[in-house]
């Protein structure tokens, strides 16, 4: 599974489109909130961690499902308008609900992957892509040093691509609107 480095660089383009305040305390809050969004479906680490002792035991299960996303979109929309009140809440909603998406995505074309739940708890057989994009974190090997740097040169490749396409569309919208 990748690391918190290409999950939170979705914060990124997140906070571009999400238009929210990016100034200050705030904008700072707002970035946080958008991080925590894009890991969120880890939080079965912490659970498993604190229910068996083992921290890997259940991850990718009953959390990485995509049918939580939506429910998660709307704890999204409701933190980010305490925290930003002029935000707007259906467009809150859609990148909070697609940043938790993504982030099964993400897990699913992992190198390797013993899969995720994706539709838990309908089906709860965790499913695998036979692609993969992201190297991967090796949660049950800390001494294999060459697949952690491999890991981490793809996920900063991956971060780097998603900051580039960012600029890249930002630019243009700006572009435009400064044209019309």
């Amino acid at each position: 599974m990748p690391s918190p480095i290409a999950h939170g660089s979705l914060a990124i383009p997140a906070r571009a489109a999400l238009g929210a305040e990016t100034k200050g305390l705030r904008g700072l809050i707002v970035f946080g909130l958008l991080g925590f969004a894009c890991v969120a479906p880890d939080m079965d680490i912490a659970i498993s961690w604190m229910r068996t002792g083992k921290p890997f035991a259940e991850h990718g299960s009953y959390s990485h499902s995509f049918l939580l996303a939506p429910a998660f979109g709307v704890l999204f929309a409701c933190a980010l308008r305490l925290i930003s009140p002029k935000s707007r809440t259906l467009r809150a909603f859609a990148i909070g609900t697609l940043l938790y998406a993504l982030h099964v995505v993400m897990d699913l074309v992992t190198i390797g992957s013993r899969g995720v739940a994706m539709f838990w708890p309908i089906y709860s057989e965790r499913l695998a892509s036979p692609y993969g994009v992201f190297v991967g974190v090796e949660h049950s090997n800390w001494k294999r040093y060459d697949l952690h740097l491999l890991m981490l040169a793809n996920e900063v490749a991956f971060g780097l691509v998603v900051w580039g396409l960012t600029v890249l569309v930002v630019r243009r919208r700006r572009r435009r609107q400064r044209d019309a």
